[in-house]
C-alpha cells in the first residue's frame, strides 16, 4: 500500500466526518445552541479562526472530529445550552450527523450511476446459444424475484445467482402482465476450490437512468440498495 493510497483514503475519511460533523453544527445552530467548538480531526490544533461565537478548528491527527455545545457533557443554566432544550430538539441535532452521512451516501449513488449513463435493467432481451434458462424464461420476461429476494437491477441478479449451488432457481417473473412462479435450469460450473456457481446465460436491457420514475424514498433506499452495473446487450 502506497502513502498516496494512505493518504486518499484519510482525506474520504476526513470529509465523511466532516460531513457527518456538519450536520450536528447545522442542527444546534438552526434551534439556536450555542456551539463553543467545530473541529476536523483530534489532536493539537494546526489551524483555527474564531467565529462571532464559534472557534473553527483543524487538528493534526485526521480521525475523527467534533461538535462541541454548551452543556453537551456538563449542567449549564445558559438557555441556549444543549441540556436545556426540549427532547425533540435534542434528538434532532444527535441524529442529524447520522442523516447527513445517509444523504451523503444516496448523493454518491446517484453521481456514480448519473456518470455511467445506463443501468441494467432487470428485462431480459438476449439468450446465449443454448441457455438451458431460455427452457423457461422468454425474452421480455421482466425478473422480480429470485430465490425469494427481490430483483430491481441486473446486480441484484448476479449477486443473487452467485449464492445458488444447484442452478435450479425459483423466480418470480412478469410476462405480459401476468406474474408467473418459475423454476429455472442454470448451467453450473466448478472453481478451482471446488465452489460450484450458476453460469448466467442471458443478457438483460440497458436504459438511461431515469430516478422520477421512483416516486418514493423507500423505493429510491431499495434501488440503490444493490451496487449498479449492467451486462450489455447493445
Amino acid at each position: 500500500m502506497s502513502i498516496w493510497t494512505i493518504l486518499l483514503a484519510l482525506l474520504i475519511f476526513s470529509v465523511i466526518i466532516m460531513i457527518h460533523e456538519l450536520g450536528h453544527f447545522a442542527a444546534a445552530k438552526a434551534f439556536g445552541v450555542k456551539v463553543e467548538e467545530f473541529s476536523i480531526g483530534m489532536g493539537p490544533a494546526l489551524l483555527h479562526f474564531q467565529g462571532k461565537e464559534t472557534r473553527y478548528s483543524l487538528r493534526a491527527i485526521p480521525m475523527g472530529g467534533y461538535v462541541q455545545m454548551e452543556g453537551e457533557d456538563s449542567e449549564s443554566q445558559d438557555p441556549r445550552a444543549f441540556c436545556r432544550q426540549k427532547a425533540w430538539k435534542r434528538f434532532v441535532i444527535v441524529s442529524a450527523g447520522a442523516v447527513m452521512n445517509l444523504l451523503l451516501g444516496f448523493v454518491v449513488a446517484v453521481a456514480m450511476v448519473s456518470m455511467k449513463g445506463y443501468i441494467g435493467t432487470a428485462q431480459i432481451v438476449h439468450f446465449e446459444e443454448n441457455a438451458q434458462s431460455s427452457q423457461v424464461l422468454q425474452q421480455g420476461d421482466e425478473i422480480l424475484s429470485i430465490n425469494g429476494s427481490r430483483i430491481f437491477i441486473d446486480q441484484d441478479i448476479v449477486y443473487t445467482l452467485v449464492r445458488d449451488e444447484d442452478g435450479l432457481v425459483d423466480m418470480t417473473v412478469l410476462r405480459q402482465g401476468e406474474k408467473l412462479q418459475l423454476q429455472v435450469p442454470f448451467a453450473t460450473q466448478t472453481l478451482s476450490d471446488g465452489t460450484h456457481v450458476v453460469v448466467l446465460d442471458f443478457k438483460v436491457l440497458a436504459t438511461p437512468p431515469d430516478f422520477f420514475q421512483y416516486h418514493s424514498l423507500w423505493h429510491w433506499m431499495e434501488y440503490f440498495g444493490g451496487q449498479t452495473g449492467l451486462d450489455d446487450a447493445l
